[in-house]
C-alpha cells in the first residue's frame, strides 16, 4: 500500500485569495464618505437636529424672518434640502390659523383683460408659498354664487374681479372673516382697485375723432356695472 510522500507538494487551489480592504470603525471603506441617515419623512425636529439649531429657529427660517444670522440660515436651508423636508400643510394651517391660499372670484366670461389680470396675480404670488384658488361665479346670479362661497370657502384673502357686487353681497364681504378686495368696482367700507374709466373712455373717443370717425358706438354687456356707466 502506497502512502503519500511527505516531500510531495500539496495540491493548491486555482483560486487566489484577495485580501479584504481595511474598513474604518464605522464600517465605511477608505475614500468613502459616510452618508447621513435620511428619515423616510423628515420632520422639523430632524431639520433642527441636523442643522444644530432649535425648532423655533427652523420655523423662523421657513417663515423668512429677519432675526436669523445668515450662517445659521444657510445651515438650516442646507439641512432642509438634504433631508428633503416638506412641512405638513394641515398642521401648519392649524397652528397658524391660515390656509396660505388666496381666491379670485370671476364671472364665467373670460376676456383678455381677465387673462392679464390673472397673470399679474400669479406673478405676485410666485415664491410666497401661497396657492391660488379660482372661483367661477357663473353669469346668471353671480351674487348668489359669491354668497355661497363666502359661506363655505376658507381662504386667507379674496379678490372679486369683473363681477357686479350688490349691496347684500357687499354687506357679507364687509363682515367676512378674511380681507376682500374689489377689482373694477367700488363699495363703501371695502378696499378696491379701480382705474379712471372716464379718462380712458375720453382718450379712446378723442382718438377716433382725430381719425375722422363721426358715428362712434360702444359695445357693452347688459349688466349695469358702474364702470360702464362711467365710460358712457
Amino acid at each position: 500500500m502506497n502512502t503519500p510522500d511527505d516531500s510531495t507538494p500539496a495540491a493548491s487551489s486555482s483560486e487566489t485569495a484577495v485580501p479584504e480592504a481595511a474598513s474604518s470603525s464605522d464600517g465605511t471603506l477608505p475614500n468613502e464618505t459616510p452618508e447621513r441617515d435620511v428619515p423616510e419623512k423628515a420632520t422639523v425636529y430632524d431639520v433642527a437636529r441636523a442643522s444644530g439649531t432649535s425648532v423655533a429657529t427652523v420655523s423662523r427660517v421657513m417663515n423668512d424672518a429677519d432675526n436669523v444670522a445668515e450662517e445659521t440660515r444657510e445651515r438650516v436651508e442646507a439641512a432642509i434640502q438634504e433631508l428633503r423636508y416638506r412641512p405638513d400643510r394641515t398642521a401648519r394651517t392649524l397652528a397658524e390659523q391660515q390656509t396660505r391660499m388666496v381666491a379670485v372670484a370671476l364671472p364665467s366670461f373670460i376676456t383678455p383683460f381677465h387673462n392679464e389680470l390673472m397673470k399679474g396675480i400669479r406673478l405676485s404670488l410666485r415664491g410666497r408659498s401661497v396657492d391660488l384658488l379660482v372661483r367661477d361665479l357663473g353669469s346668471e346670479d353671480p351674487n348668489a354664487e359669491l354668497a355661497h362661497f363666502l359661506d363655505r370657502g376658507t381662504v386667507d384673502g379674496l379678490l372679486v374681479a369683473g363681477a357686479i357686487v350688490d349691496e347684500a353681497a357687499a354687506d357679507e364681504l364687509r363682515a367676512w372673516r378674511a380681507p376682500a378686495i374689489l377689482i373694477g368696482d367700488e363699495r363703501d367700507g371695502l378696499d378696491s382697485f379701480t382705474w379712471d374709466d372716464v379718462a380712458g373712455a375720453r382718450a379712446a373717443t378723442e382718438h377716433l375723432i382725430e381719425q375722422g370717425h363721426e358715428r362712434i358706438g360702444l359695445i357693452r354687456t347688459r349688466n349695469e356695472m358702474p364702470l360702464q356707466e362711467r365710460r358712457i
